[in-house]
């Protein structure tokens, strides 16, 4: 992929989750770790001991773009332990409904300054393009860990969301091969074209898993971190980022 001349300041935005009812109390304010691989408190959902059912709790990816410079590292964001509403995100304190009544399912709804996919079942993921920068985020229900596979491969495919300096694409393919014996993952985010509408070269991912999340670098230089959703490692999503070239994304994908 070029190279450009102004490159993307990526910097880690942690999102703090709240629930979607509860009328009226303020949010939070956003958790400001400056950690660059994944977080402990990011996600098991194991450890519900009760006889019912596991309560939901929320995992995650996010990371932003802002002005032109370099440098930058992506995280993975804080679990709130009373979330339970993947359809709310929220930035800066702000609260950002996702999905509304009557959206049907498909690739991406683009409205509001948001872009969310749909083709999942367990997570929402895309970006916020309202505030200071370009905020990417991938959140949902997280795989307990106790539940995550640990044996076997895996495919996983769906589609993603590329934005940078020179690229805006809204329908790109991700394409993932998933080895659990090894806790490796890795993927193409592919058919991405530029804002000249010309067609751009793949990018490449690939991380090692932890729990439910996973996380890498390419030898490309394009960092990624995300997580495992649904009750069985149904779904995968993340996000992406490039500071040498200027670039990030959102994916989801399930698997096959």
């Amino acid at each position: 992929m070029n190279n450009t001349k102004a490159m993307a300041t990526l910097l880690i935005v942690a999102f703090v989750l709240t629930a979607c009812g509860g009328g009226g109390g303020g949010s939070s304010s956003p958790n400001t770790s400056s950690s660059n691989s994944p977080g402990t408190g990011g996600g098991s959902n194991s450890g519900d001991s009760g006889g019912g059912s596991s309560p939901i709790r929320m995992a995650g990816s996010y990371a932003s773009f802002t002005s032109p410079g370099s440098g930058g590292r992506i995280g993975t964001g804080v679990e709130s332990p009373d979330n339970t509403n993947k359809d709310i995100l929220v930035v800066d304190g702000k609260r950002i409904q996702l999905v509304y009544p009557g959206i049907s399912t498909g690739k991406f709804v683009i409205a509001n300054d948001v872009v969310v996919g749909m083709n999942l079942s367990y997570a929402r993921y895309g970006a916020y393009l309202g505030g200071k920068g370009t905020y990417l985020y991938a959140q949902g229900e997280g795989t307990p860990d106790k539940n995550m596979p640990i044996s076997g491969t895996a495919k996983y495919a769906g589609i993603a969301y590329v934005k940078g300096v020179n690229y805006d694409t809204a329908d790109a393919t991700a394409n993932f091969t998933v080895d659990f014996g090894k806790k490796a993952i890795s993927g193409t985010i592919a058919n991405i074209v530029d804002i000249n509408k010309k067609p751009a070269d793949n990018i490449e991912l690939s991380g090692v898993i932890n729990g439910h999340q996973f996380y890498g670098n390419s030898s490309k230089g394009t960092t990624t971190a995300g997580d495992f959703f649904g009750p069985n490692a149904n779904e995968i999503a993340g996000t992406f980022v490039n500071t040498n070239e200027g670039f990030g994304g959102a994916f989801g994908a399930k698997k096959q």
